[in-house]
């Protein structure tokens, strides 16, 4: 099949050996995307492709060429195929290859547009998918961290205080022991000076000759609690 960017050569051949057709009785000659138009859209001044009005491609004169006696009259006249398709010449054949090859083009440059568009759209959500995915991770990763740190600090804490609190209560208990050894140390002293004092006091009572009276006088003291001279 030849491309459409190319134009179909005149071919020799008997009359009617080959027909050229655009579109039916009726059809318009412009492919459009969109509405029937009389024009193309994207070239409305009709610079690079231009039709003239012709009445076959009318489709309000449809049902008017469309009559037994007309269709044969335009059949007679060699004007129309029996399938009603409306002839055309070479050159208006090319045109319209021309205009159809444009047409195609502007398809495929739309869809190639918007392929690159999906693309791009496609790109900027992975990537905002990804950025929004790193940041979960990195905001997991700092929640998980922060929670750490402050169990940590909590035990730290903790901990500082179960220190300081044993701290305390050696320092209590040290200073219970020694209180309460000087207390004793004191009592102890004491009752060993009482018993002294006892001692003394009964050994010079039971040296005292003839009974004399319950008071010691200094000739006696000289020894000691076991009767003893002093030294």
């Amino acid at each position: 099949m030849m491309p459409l960017e190319r134009k179909i050569p005149m071919i020799p051949g008997p009359k009617d050996a080959y027909n050229l057709t655009r579109c039916k009785v009726g059809e318009k000659v412009w492919a459009t995307d969109g509405p029937r138009m009389d024009f193309d859209p994207s070239d409305p001044c009709c610079r690079e492709t231009r039709f003239s009005y012709e009445a076959l491609h009318d489709q309000h004169l449809l049902r008017f060429f469309s009559k037994p006696t007309y269709r044969r009259c335009l059949l007679r006249a060699s004007l129309i195929t029996k399938d009603m398709d409306v002839k055309c010449s070479l050159r208006e054949y090319n045109a319209y290859r021309k205009y159809l090859r444009k047409i195609y083009a502007n398809r495929i440059g739309k869809e190639l547009r918007k392929r690159d568009r999906l693309s791009v759209e496609r790109r900027a959500l992975r990537y905002a998918e990804e950025q929004a995915r790193n940041k979960a991770e990195r905001s997991s990763r700092f929640y998980v961290n922060f929670k750490w740190r402050k169990k940590v600090r909590v035990r730290e804490k903790d901990m500082t205080i179960q220190e300081t609190l044993l701290q305390r209560m050696r320092t209590n208990r040290q200073k219970f022991i020694n209180d309460y050894k000087n207390k004793i140390n004191k009592e102890t002293a004491r009752m060993q000076k009482l018993v002294d004092n006892a001692k003394l006091l009964t050994a010079c009572y039971a040296r005292r000759p003839h009974r004399r009276a319950r008071v010691c006088c200094k000739q006696y003291c000289g020894y000691d609690i076991y009767g003893n001279p002093d030294a």
